[in-house]
């Protein structure tokens, strides 16, 4: 039988953890999924990609809670729809990441482990939440997106 190693005990382990984004700026990537495959858009049913990258700069940078944090390691998802209307976006990772096409086919195993470098900013979103005391309410929350993919010219 596996064992976890937790104080169930522990209060301050019931706490949710405040997530604070990374400043706005430029960092640098790495690609970390270990597959991309070719999947379908749930909004559109196109198809499309999925890739993971975690930020490997070491920026450090305080939370919101006062907490002393770093940008390194924080995991990003971006969705590159397989369309015309989208096309801009996925020629723009590619050349972020050194990687090209061969006869208008691109292999997706060649972006595992690539790093680029893009210009992060907050976003925010709205998430339906409710109280302490069960009223639901609206609660608009922060996120860190990439807004856009650089390389050298």
């Amino acid at each position: 039988m596996p064992l976890v190693n937790i104080d169930t005990a522990n209060e301050e382990l019931l706490k949710k953890p405040v997530y604070t984004p990374a400043p706005a700026g430029m960092y640098e990537f790495a690609v970390s999924s270990k597959s991309i495959p070719i999947t379908k858009s749930k909004s559109s049913g196109n198809p499309m990609i999925v890739i993971e990258s975690r930020i490997i700069s070491d920026i450090p940078y305080t939370g919101s809670d006062n907490a002393e944090k770093n940008a390194k390691g924080l995991k990003f998802k971006e969705y590159f729809v397989l369309d015309d209307a989208s096309a801009w976006k996925l020629a723009q990772f590619c050349k972020a990441c050194g990687v090209e096409a061969e006869d208008g086919k691109l292999d997706t195993d060649n972006f595992l482990g690539a790093e680029f470098s893009a210009k992060v900013k907050i976003g925010s979103y709205v998430k339906n939440v409710i109280d302490d005391d069960g009223i639901p309410g609206v609660e608009t929350r922060f996120k860190n997106e990439i807004e856009e993919y650089v390389w050298e010219a």
